[in-house]
């Protein structure tokens, strides 16, 4: 969540895309769009990434799923 957080404050404030960030840090695109799709998880799932109860990639897959889908599945 972190750094998801601190990519989007640089998008923000210097006006880049994920594609110019990815370059600027010497990362593909897919993995900065990744990081970049947490922020838009549930409150709840978030809370579960940030705690450590939540891998990435599990993440990133219930990034696909809508808010219902996520507390479904976060609440295993």
């Amino acid at each position: 969540m972190e750094q998801a957080r601190s990519h989007r404050l640089i998008i923000n404030g210097d006006y880049f895309d994920a594609n110019a960030l990815a370059k600027k840090i010497g990362k593909r695109t897919h993995p900065v769009e990744a990081r970049l799709a947490v922020l838009n998880l549930t409150p709840e799932s978030q809370k579960l990434l940030e705690g450590g109860n939540l891998y990435q990639t599990q993440a990133e897959a219930l990034c696909s799923l809508s808010e219902r889908g996520q507390g479904a599945r976060s609440a295993r």
